[in-house]
């Protein structure tokens, strides 16, 4: 379990691979040398038709059926069931499974039954000692058995019936009194009538009404439930607890410590009218279940709140809890709901539109409360597919909450508050959600809105050490299977994200190529190492010797329909097709391209295979004979993917020519030629429908092509520079990319336009609010230096154009009417901050990079630090050196600022680590550097406070002269950015929020005012986030003694 820390969110095949095959496989050798050929160790498993019905136990059934055929010999299970129909179809035919039918009317189990009277009888003679010696007498007991009919339930139930009476020997007459009936099931009725008369008095309407709620709660349950929390889904008085009725049904119900039925022929018994006889007895599945949604929504609606435990952000999770009912009912409220039979009612849509209008976001901290908010995913698509059928509003709100769960997973997971400090603020505005929820007064918000629109990148998986070479989904669509330049092969959980399977380690160099077989219980993996490895899907385990024989790296590897052979493709510019089963090459190596082999792939139709090729062409064999069966197809440039339509009719190629083209297989014509990527395409795919194409490139984007038409919708940009795989899922409504990492897209949103955002093309180099906090200003690699409004997010002034390079500092004048900015271009530039004209001519003189630039207080002087490992100060008006060059970094001066009284330059350098201190007159180095105060790569200013504030990875510290004009100095509510995402109230010690998803990662630099937080990032976005006073004081925010967020 610790190699597999998810195994609770993984697929019961997996489960049982992981926790009872390998750990049986891996003592086999033990257990079977000690042994002494002794009988095997026999596992029972006992009443397996009461795991669930049917639809629930499906999945365990299988698992069962197919996967115990791999148990060691020296284990046997025993599996108990009544012969249910599906249990029987599942294990009818299954050769290592054996059938024994158990009749209920056998001798041997009418003499166990014999003994089980005889035995407990002497309980009753202990605990009653004025019974006669023989009591009951042979013939009582004799009688008992026959009409137990053979059921051991029905002697249990009945032992337990006499045993609670106060005289045994009346239980005894009412239970043997008129019985005739010898059938099974009217034995048992008989028998649970009898109980249940003599339970209490059914003419009492309290406690008639008493025992339904009670049984209708426990018969509906997903799960039992203690007495106690029964009661609270009841709303029971402390007069009327549960346990009054409960303890009266000592014969039929268990309570320890949750309730239950003894056996699920007493719920079956209560469940038909014809059985049980009486109406106060009969238990309407379909009604209490309604009763029971409904009870699970008023707890919720009476419980809920924001903050339910009064946590901080300043410390993780530990002992919260909540009580058993709040959890069933955040956990199984939505099976009730989809178990509802009037789905097209009014009455429990809108129950439900009432309360996820009031408490959707309550749960989603419950959940995570409970450690189950991961499950949301899973929930909130259950209860979309349930709900589909209706026009309601209320679907709008649940399929926004399905993308909230799933977009922002990681953060809720991390801490239930984020839920409103992290996930909201993010969320698209034009949302239902975000309209409903989101609220200036007390919750942060990005200025202008974060997205108007759910992004189409659904999913990003980080597990790799280094770049991903491939990605496939396996048929179900349930995992995704990479390959990486760190020699490893991993396996994920589709929906969450999270690892399914430790890493499969054995290449000893990058994986290229990985995909799944058809029937997914098989990978196959091709590697720089020249080899191809074979590997167990659901364990991980090598399932036969690496196929070797390629003389250069396997650049492709496809698995055939079936999934018996491998075709490969590699530099050694041959393609090999392979049987899986002994590892050999089906025929010679396929000869005939000039140059490497980039990819292949298996015809649907089993018989052929394509590759495509540096040498600019797609060929096409036939993998019996191993003959080209048609002429090669041509590109203007290597061909580096291809693949076939799900019919087999079309292929698909990309190539280093920046085209995706179409190709009709019996033809041998290109049908569509597609254009629109700036780079080499590196991958393409057919939906499974053939309808679309996907294309992936090293100009960093995906695209989806009308396959048939060749339509082009609205590029996605990947994270990285370089696409190197992509694919559709089984059904078509994702694409997994691989790149850096591994990126899920979901194909709907892809294909709808995306409002564009304001914003530079490139990395945001530097960022710095103005002296009034109303403003920033920014600088990018696009060589744009742009202004924007902090209230609302948008562009204050047009774009700023006249750097050629890249511009690496901006800043400020003192009193906000000029900014100053230095460029990789090697000049200074300085703008009226009002209107965006420019101020003079720019200053020449740096040899390098302008790495840093800021004004005197005063504004009359500006003082730079370049890549020329000089600092130089500047008559802001007339554009000229004022002093001679300051040199004695020895390196880049990375940051440079004015003391706040204007008599002294600051310094810093990266490579020494090391500050200095210039007379800002004379230029003398009046203090020796300080070492070990700059430990990152910034772009610095002097704060109006006195402190060097990094925008960059901000740092802060006391410099030895410090102003006493208050007005100077800097709020207390100063919000920094930890490595790991989290925000912090610098001077409070409190945590106001984080950054969600790879934000924080992707962040290039940040300034904060105040409560305003500002981060530029690496695709050039900047983000202003406002912090409410009211949410910056809360209790959510405090600090808490003892725990500190830290990198």
């Amino acid at each position: 379990m610790s190699n597999t820390p998810d195994i609770r969110f993984l697929s019961l095949q997996i489960q049982f691979q992981k926790l009872i095959i390998e750990p049986l496989l891996s003592v086999r050798e033990t257990i079977t040398q000690t042994s002494n050929n002794q009988e095997p160790i026999v596992v029972v498993l006992d009443a397996l038709d009461e795991c669930g019905s049917p639809i629930n136990r499906r999945n365990l059934l299988a698992v069962l059926a197919d996967e115990t055929a791999a148990i060691p010999s020296f284990l046997r299970i025993v599996i108990t069931s009544r012969p249910e129909s599906d249990i029987r179809a599942l294990f009818n035919h299954r050769k290592h499974i054996l059938h024994q039918e158990l009749g209920t009317s056998s001798a041997s189990n009418t003499a166990d039954i014999l003994r089980y009277f005889r035995h407990h009888v002497k309980e009753i003679h202990e605990a009653n000692d004025y019974l006669q010696p023989n009591w009951p007498g042979e013939d009582m007991i004799q009688e008992l058995v026959k009409q137990a009919s053979g059921l051991f339930i029905w002697a249990t139930t009945a032992w337990a019936f006499i045993r609670a009476g106060h005289f045994p020997q009346k239980r005894l007459d009412m239970l043997l009194k008129g019985q005739t009936s010898r059938s099974t099931e009217a034995a048992l009725d008989a028998l649970y009538r009898t109980a249940l008369e003599s339970a209490g008095n059914w003419d009492d309407e309290d406690f008639a009404d008493h025992f339904r709620m009670i049984m209708g709660v426990v018969l509906a349950a997903k799960n039992p439930l203690s007495f106690t929390a029964i009661d609270q889904l009841l709303d029971l008085s402390p007069d009327e607890p549960s346990i009054h009725t409960i303890s009266r049904l000592g014969c039929v119900l268990s309570h320890n410590p949750y309730v239950r039925v003894l056996h699920p022929s007493f719920a079956d018994f209560l469940s038909s009218p014809s059985r049980c006889g009486r109406k106060i007895w009969h238990i309407d599945s379909v009604l209490f279940n309604h009763r029971l949604t409904m009870q699970c929504l008023d707890r919720l609606d009476k419980f809920l709140h924001r903050n339910i435990c009064r946590m901080s952000l300043s410390a993780d999770l530990e002992d919260e809890m909540l009580p058993e009912d709040v959890t069933y009912a955040c956990v199984s409220f939505v099976d009730h709901v989809c178990s509802v039979i009037e789905v097209n009612g009014s009455s429990i849509l809108e129950r439900l539109d009432s309360f996820l209008g009031r408490h959707l976001l309550h749960w989603f901290e419950a959940m995570s409360i409970v450690g189950r908010s991961r499950q949301m995913i899973t929930l909130l698509k259950q209860l979309s597919v349930w709900s589909n059928s209706t026009e309601h509003p209320v679907l709008e709100l649940i399929m926004d909450a399905q993308l909230f769960a799933q977009t922002f997973s990681v953060p809720i997971e991390q801490h239930p508050l984020l839920v409103y400090s992290a996930a909201l603020p993010f969320t698209p505005t034009s949302s239902t959600l975000y309209r409903k929820f989101h609220n200036t007064k007390d919750i942060p918000f990005v200025a202008g809105g974060f997205l108007e629109k759910w992004a189409p990148q659904i999913l990003l998986m980080t597990g790799h050490m280094k770049g991903v070479n491939a990605a496939a989904f396996s048929a179900d669509g349930t995992r995704i299977v990479s390959g990486s330049d760190d020699y490893t092969v991993q396996v994920w959980n589709a929906s969450l994200g999270t690892p399914a399977i430790p890493p499969l380690l054995g290449h000893e160099c990058c994986v290229r190529s990985v995909a799944f077989s058809a029937d997914g219980t098989r990978i196959v993996s091709g590697s720089y190492d020249k080899t191809i490895r074979v590997w167990n899907a659901l364990s991980g385990v090598e399932v036969c010797l690496p196929l070797q024989g390629h003389t250069d790296w396997v650049m492709s590897v496809a698995f055939s329909p079936e999934g018996t052979q491998i075709v490969s493709g590699s530099i050694d510019k041959t393609v090999r097709v392979w049987e899986v089963s002994s590892g050999a090459q089906v025929i010679p190596p396929l000869t005939g391209h000039s140059d490497f082999v980039w990819s292949v792939a298996f015809c649907p139709d089993k018989t052929h295979v394509i590759s495509g090729s540096y040498d600019h062409t797609i060929r096409m064999w036939n993998i019996f004979s191993g003959v080209q069966v048609m002429l090669p197809l041509q590109h203007e440039g290597p061909v580096l993917s291809v693949a076939f339509s799900a019919d087999g009719d079309r292929i698909v190629s990309g190539s280093a020519d920046r085209t995706v083209r179409v190709w009709d297989v019996l033809s041998g014509t290109q049908v569509l030629l597609l254009k629109g990527h700036t780079d080499v395409v590196s991958a393409v795919a057919f939906s499974p429908d053939g309808t679309r194409i996907v294309s992936g490139s090293h100009d960093q984007t995906i695209r989806i092509w009308g396959a048939l038409d060749g339509q082009t919708f609205p590029p996605l940009k990947g994270r990285d520079p370089h696409i190197f795989s992509v694919t559709f899922s089984p059904d078509g409504t994702r694409i997994v990319s691989g790149s850096g990492n591994i990126e899920v897209w979901d194909v709907l949103l892809a294909t709808q336009p995306m409002p564009a955002r304001p914003g530079h093309t490139y990395s945001v180099r530097s960022l710095v609010f103005s002296p009034d906090g109303t403003r920033i200003v920014s600088c990018s690699d696009d060589s744009i230096i742009r202004v924007w409004d902090v209230s609302s997010g948008a562009e204050a002034l047009p774009p700023l154009q006249g750097h050629t390079d890249w511009v690496m500092s901006v800043a400020f004048s003192y009193d906000g009417t000029r900014i100053v900015s230095g460029s990789a271009d090697k000049t200074i530039l300085v703008w009226d901050a009002l209107t965006g004209a420019r101020v003079g001519l720019p200053l020449r003189g740096h040899t390098g990079w302008v790495l840093s630039a800021a004004f005197s207080p005063d504004g009359a002087r500006i003082v730079s630090g370049s890549h020329d490992q000089t600092v130089r100060v500047w008559d802001a008006l007339l554009g000229i050196e004022v002093l001679p060059p300051l040199t004695g970094h020895g390196h880049s001066a990375r940051q440079v600022a004015f003391t706040p009284c204007g008599t002294r330059i600051v310094s810093g350098c990266d490579e020494t680590k090391a500050i200095r201190v210039w007379d800002a007159t004379s230029g003398a180095n009046i203090l020796s550097p300080t070492r070990g105060l700059l430990c990152r790569s910034w772009s610095d200013r002097f704060s109006h406070g006195n402190r060097l504030q990094h925008v960059y990875r901000s740092l802060k510290f006391d410099l030895p002269w410090q102003s006493t004009d208050s007005s100077n100095q800097v709020s207390h509510r100063a919000i920094y950015l930890t490595d790991n995402g989290w925000l912090l109230n610098l001077y409070g010690n409190g945590t106001v929020g984080l950054l969600p998803g790879t934000l924080a990662r992707d962040s290039s630099c940040y300034a904060t005012f105040g409560d305003t937080f500002a981060v530029g990032l690496k695709n050039g976005r900047l983000i202003i986030m406002h912090f409410p006073l009211s949410y910056i004081t809360s209790s959510e925010t405090r600090p808490v003694t003892g725990k500190k967020r830290i990198n």
